[in-house]
Parts: structure tokens; sequence; C-alpha cells
């Protein structure tokens, strides 16, 4: 956890008084910079450190309704995703997961803290969701993998608050979740394993390997990079 406690004085101070503005910077891949907050605080409360829990957690909220304000905001200065990263927007649920599991062993219970979290997190979800055709069309690459842990932190939390509940109705979604998330991590892995297998895991990856001037043309320099992917 100390190097979490590194990270946060070093990016919140970047965004408090240095470098580039948040607003200027900000995007939901910046909630990565977040969700480590609220797992430290679910291990140190697993662990029993109660009040180390309740640290991690106030700054990960803290600076969380910042980054969400900023992002519904969108200031007109701030980075646009490219297309291949939308699936970073699945990101957005991944906090509100993340601290309602982590307060709810915090306390002990899934109190009424831990139920907001979790009732914000499922309308990022539905808001999400309904917008699905803003995901088709995309070619896989690595940031599909930021599909994984939103939705398996949602279904975590969905499962903590169905046996607290004990709602029938509420333990069958709590299912079905849980079904949707393992069997998105699931895909994930096979689509990976397959796309490495066929070569087209990185498929930027002639735009970012250094070639050295040998001699040759362009052109043969162009096949012999594509002779040594294969």
């Amino acid at each position: 956890m100390a190097p979490i406690i590194l990270l946060n004085i070093r990016i919140y101070g970047q965004w408090l008084s240095e470098g580039r503005r948040l607003s200027e910077s900000a995007n939901p891949a910046s909630h990565l910079s977040l969700v480590g907050n609220f797992v430290g605080a679910l291990l140190a409360a697993t662990t029993g450190w109660k009040e180390i829990a309740r640290f991690f957690w106030v700054i990960g909220l803290v600076h969380y309704l910042v980054l969400i304000i900023t992002l519904y905001q969108r200031s007109p200065t701030a980075p646009v995703l490219p297309e291949n990263l939308r699936p970073y927007f699945f990101l957005f649920i991944s906090a509100p997961s993340s601290a309602s599991a982590s307060w709810c062993a915090i306390s002990g219970r899934f109190d009424m803290v831990s139920r907001s979290c979790l009732f914000l997190a499922f309308y990022l979800y539905v808001l999400l969701v309904v917008k699905l055709n803003f995901f088709r069309g995309l070619k896989f690459s690595v940031a599909w993998w930021s599909y994984a842990f939103p939705l398996t932190s949602f279904a975590n939390a969905s499962l903590h608050y169905s046996v607290e509940v004990g709602n029938p109705g509420l333990q069958g979604f709590a299912v079905i979740f849980s079904f949707v998330a393992c069997v998105t991590v699931f895909m994930l892995c096979l689509l990976t394993v397959l796309h490495i297998f066929w070569g087209t895991m990185f498929p930027n990856d002639l735009m970012i390997i250094p070639i050295e001037k040998d001699g040759r043309s362009e052109k043969e320099q162009l096949a012999w990079t594509q002779g040594y992917h294969t």
C-alpha cells in the first residue's frame, strides 16, 4: 500500500498545482488512479486495519467526486478518446463498485453508504448498456480488458447487496450480473489467446518498433519487420 500513497501524492499533487490541469487531461482512463485507493481500503479492512482503510477510502472518494464532475462537464480542451479506446468508458463503473465493496468491509455490513455507491454504479451501468451501439464495430485490442474489472467489481458488490437484503429478485439480478462478468472474462481470455496465436494482438507494432538504418530500402525494412513478427 506504500506505493499507492506515493502515487497519490504524485498524481493528486499534479492535479492540484502542477503540470496539466485535470480539466485538460481527464478521460475515463483517469479512474485507474482512483481504484487503487478503494482496493487498498478493502485490503486494509480485510486485515483489520480499519483506520487505514477509512483513510484510503476517503482519499479515493474525494478525488472521485472531483473526477466525475470534471468528466461530466467535459472541458473543450480535454482530449477525445480514439475510437478503439472506447471500452475505457466502462471504467466509470469501477470506482463506485469498488467503493461499495470496500465500505462494506470497513463497516461490516452493507449500509446506506455502500448502497449509495452501488446504486450510482448501477445507474452508470445502465447508461452504458443503453448505448451499446457506441461500442459496436470496434476491433479487438488490449483496451477490451477494461470491460473485465468494472463488471466483476460491480457483480461482487451486487452479491454483497443481495445477501444483505435477502430479496429473491435482487439475488437473481446479482446472479445475472455475475454470469455476465464471468462470460466477459472468459471471452476476453479466449480472444486474447487467439489474437496472440494469430499474431494480431498488437497491430501497431510496426509503428513503434525502432528500425535501424542499415542501408536497406524502406520497402526491404518493412518486409523484414513483417517477417520478424511472423
